[in-house]
């Protein structure tokens, strides 16, 4: 009972179809009709593409700005759980940390970690952007209220489909709070689009894409 524009996720609860070799969807007796059907292999470990990525911090006119010393924006991508990033300027509304992924991705989810002992609050309302590789805005995400310790955001399952096919991940400070945003650390899972798969989503077929969470 879908109406126009519906998604519609069968996961198992989160534990997946194992052996599966066919699927087959059953119509009903009219207006049986589909866009699109995703099916999602989870070959693999999962792969953190944010690890040791670039990532510098900008202002509201994205002109890139200075850290406080020894916590530069680039802590939040070094795997260290025990480090976090800290901006320099208190008035940071529009403040924004940007991690370049080298190239684009799938976005499947992205895990944020805040700042650990003090000022956990430094990491509370904020926004994600998502960006192509020519920097053209794909998606948003805002998440508003609540301390950040550690999340994960389902980007696929607020997207649509596949997720937002992008390049760049930005953090931005949505609250204007003083020294935000503050992050321990950014994981970003997903996907590197293959060619075959590609060609099958331009002809509107079926897409098999392997799958890292």
């Amino acid at each position: 009972n879908g109406t126009f524009g519906s998604v519609f996720n069968f996961t198992n609860g989160g534990g997946g179809y194992v052996g599966v070799e066919r699927v087959r969807i059953d119509g009903s007796q009219q207006y049986f009709q589909f866009s699109e059907f995703d099916a999602m292999a989870m070959l693999s470990l999962p792969v953190n593409w944010a690890q040791g990525a670039a990532t510098s911090y900008y202002n509201a006119g994205s002109v890139p700005v200075a850290a406080w010393a020894g916590q530069p924006a680039s802590l939040i991508t070094d795997g260290n759980f025990g480090n976090f990033s800290h901006p320099l300027d208190q008035n940071s509304a529009g403040y924004y940390a940007e991690i370049d992924l080298g190239q684009s991705i799938f976005i499947d989810s992205i895990t944020m970690t805040g700042r650990t002992g003090c000022c956990p609050e430094r990491l509370v309302d904020y926004q994600l952007q998502f960006l192509d590789e020519m920097g053209g805005l794909l998606h948003t995400i805002n998440h508003a209220g609540g301390t950040v310790a550690t999340e994960t955001i389902d980007v696929i399952g607020g997207f649509g489909g596949l997720g937002p096919q992008a390049r760049f991940v930005r953090v931005v400070n949505a609250n204007g709070a003083n020294y935000g945003p503050q992050i321990g650390e950014v994981q970003v899972f997903g996907v590197i689009p293959e060619p075959s798969s590609l060609c099958l989503l331009g002809l509107g077929g079926l897409a098999f894409l392997r799958r890292r969470r």
